[in-house]
């Protein structure tokens, strides 16, 4: 079965290695849920059904290691775990809002019990909706796993123009200047995104640097370029545009059966 996320060929190493680690958590058989169901299990260590984006951290390190800690590669692990972090936010977001469950209000003591969680002893009411918007559930993890490719993918090209380097050094600072921009704009060809296809001149770089900057800032913050690789995937209406909408067929959904 073809994955749901492919890579360009030049893609950085980096970029490669966290895909290959990931893409097995994402495949549609018997063997990639058996992973899924040991993969979330492991993240939800208090078995809640729920995971927080810092357990989605954890997982995703646990991952790594599995798949690059064994070698002599001075924490290549964590290199890449580091490298990468900052796109984890935006996968988990984008994940927990997939399945909505029934707003009826249902009674939880404690802890997170099926899809509530409470930080008091007493027994209080909430609403299951509201409180499962701030975690994954199973349901949502097979997506969550293809989201963390997709937007790691976006946030190579995001940290290889900051600084005109690549990966993450002293010279990055989380934002990306045009001057950054115009000089760096060849390396968003390392990964596939239709909004990057008419990007072939400085000019070009400079209408999109100004099209992406809505807040007129000068600077292009990762939030404001993975809104606009996403909005543009749905509008062309590719493979990765129907996943990043959320409007995926039920099948995309699993049980934990």
């Amino acid at each position: 079965m073809a994955p749901d996320f492919n890579l360009a060929s030049n893609a950085s190493e980096p970029l490669k290695e966290f895909v290959k680690a990931l893409r097995p958590y994402s495949e549609k058989s018997s063997e990639g849920k058996l992973l899924r169901k040991l993969g979330f299990a492991k993240a939800d260590s208090n078995g809640t059904g729920q995971v927080s984006l810092a357990e989605i951290d954890g997982f995703v390190l646990s991952v790594l290691n599995a798949k690059c800690g064994d070698n002599d590669d001075g924490g290549k692990d964590e290199m890449i775990f580091r490298l990468y972090r900052p796109s984890f936010r935006h996968a988990f977001n984008n994940a927990k809002r997939l399945k909505k469950t029934k707003s009826d209000n249902v009674s939880v003591s404690g802890s997170r019990s099926g899809s509530g969680r409470s930080k008091n002893s007493n027994r209080s009411t909430v609403s299951t909706a509201s409180v499962d918007d701030d975690y994954v559930n199973f349901q949502e993890f097979r997506m969550c796993t293809i989201y963390l490719q997709i937007y790691a993918a976006m946030f190579d090209i995001f940290s290889s123009v900051d600084g005109q380097s690549a990966g993450r050094t002293a010279d990055d600072d989380a934002r990306v200047s045009l001057h950054e921009f115009v000089n760096g704009f060849e390396d968003t060809k390392k990964c596939s995104f239709k909004g990057l296809d008419r990007l072939t001149s400085a000019d070009d770089a400079v209408k999109l640097f100004q099209s992406i900057d809505t807040n007129n800032g000068g600077f292009i913050l990762f939030t404001e370029w993975a809104e606009y690789l996403k909005m543009e995937e749905i509008k062309a209406k590719t493979h990765i545009g129907t996943l990043l909408s959320g409007k995926i067929k039920s099948t995309q959904l699993e049980s934990p059966q």
